[in-house]
């Protein structure tokens, strides 16, 4: 019998699980995961509310069966029971005074709008945006989003009330991250997601009781073994072989797969290969600090136009501080009874916290974009392999899809 080739894979996120899963069968897998949990993103916690115990969902939330085919396939695969969530958006700005949400009745929630010239004329370019710009996406392709809308005159009320928040809370970055953004990618993502559609959106889903079920799934594979607390310092290559140092040992690989970020996978290449450690640290991530609690505080003042993604202007000390809380009663269709938010960057510590923890969502600029591109041509060399949801828009479907890729190249090679 040929004796398996040994194979690293660092992160434990849905990257370096779904390769993990897919290469089993025919390498020894070890998984590295610097965190105490296995999951990256899928981040379940159980809250214990009036002796009920209730799972809520931290990072990954959402999918859609349209634009995340492989990650359903695997659910199917998995059995793993899904069910339909809610899309909602609200914008409160408090100090101004201003609010709706995407409902037809949220879009008039304050009466006063009505009489706003610069509110109609916001509602018209909503509408002439969604229905125009991808077809622009092409010939605009080296702007970035920024630049796009003070080309084509959007007022700043389209933008600073609307297409800025939206899709700050969609990549869980704030405005200076959004605004660089490629126009083209921008519009790829929203067309893509059904989200230039103003109505026939597709239907969401959430992993009922969690994503902590699929990620247990994963880990109960006997032919994976996986190694939490245990942080990845740096790599090394001696002959045909590869050593993965961890904060606990070392230990000798035929291959090394890194499916973390991509700045850490540069962090761990510092001294290995220079020009490419360098290549990876372009890419910046946004730090958010998340907070799973039931302060209403955080949520928009009119309870009418709660949604499940809420973008929240609060005024603290002379200063507009802006947020994202995520109302995962909505979007996970937990009792409403025990009210559970999940808010980014909040301007204060919020009441009745359950957890908190630190997130890091990639920032995607022109030049980052084509840093999957070049990271292709080099796959394999040096027995050292990539991949992660920044190969795409930052979501699990963009992870799967690089880890399948790299998935095939590694079996091809193993034949």
């Amino acid at each position: 019998m040929v004796k398996k080739k040994k194979i690293a894979v660092i992160g434990s996120g849905i990257s370096g699980l779904y390769l993990a899963w897919k290469i089993s069968k025919k390498f020894n897998v070890t998984v590295y995961e610097k965190n105490n949990y296995f999951g990256g993103h899928s981040n379940t916690v159980e809250v214990n509310l009036k002796k009920k115990k209730i799972s809520v969902d931290t990072g990954f939330i959402v999918f859609n069966k349209k634009n995340y085919p492989n990650l359903t396939d695997f659910f199917k695969f998995y059995n793993i029971s899904i069910e339909k969530s809610n899309m909602s958006f609200s914008v409160d700005f408090q100090k101004e005074n201003f609010y709706y949400s995407g409902t037809l009745t949220g879009i008039f929630s304050q009466k006063k709008n009505i009489l706003k010239k610069k509110f109609w004329i916001m509602l018209y370019e909503i509408i002439k945006f969604y229905k125009s710009a991808h077809l622009e996406k092409k010939k605009y392709k080296n702007l970035t989003l920024e630049d796009y809308l003070n080309k084509k005159k959007y007022s700043e009320y389209f933008k600073n009330k609307h297409i800025y928040p939206m899709a700050s809370a969609i990549w869980s970055t704030k405005k200076r991250g959004i605004n660089k953004m490629p126009f083209q990618t921008f519009i790829n993502f929203f067309e893509n997601h059904g989200l230039l559609n103003l109505f026939n959106r597709p239907t969401w889903y959430t992993v009922k009781g969690g994503s902590k079920n699929y990620v247990k799934k994963i880990l109960e594979n006997p032919l994976i073994k996986v190694k939490k607390n245990t942080k990845v310092i740096k790599l090394k290559k001696i002959k045909n072989k590869m050593l993965v140092f961890t904060n606990k040992s070392y230990e000798v690989y035929d291959h090394v797969v890194c499916a973390c970020h991509a700045n850490e996978t540069g962090d761990l290449l510092s001294k290995m290969d220079i020009k490419l450690s360098r290549l990876l640290k372009k890419f910046r991530y946004s730090s958010n600090k998340v907070f799973l609690h039931s302060d209403k505080r955080l949520m928009p003042l009119k309870k009418s136009i709660w949604a499940s993604w809420n973008y929240l202007s609060i005024k603290r000390r002379e200063k507009n501080i802006q947020c994202f809380s995520y109302w995962m009663n909505k979007l996970q269709n937990i009792d409403k009874k025990y009210l559970l938010f999940l808010t980014l960057n909040p301007p204060f510590t919020p009441r009745n916290i359950f957890y908190k923890t630190t997130y890091t969502h990639p920032i995607f600029t022109n030049k980052t974009m084509e840093i999957p591109k070049e990271l292709n041509k080099i796959q394999g060399k040096n027995k050292i392999w990539f991949c992660g949801s920044y190969f795409g828009y930052g979501f699990h479907e963009d992870g799967i899809n690089s880890s399948i890729k790299v998935a095939k190249l590694l079996n091809n090679e193993n034949t």
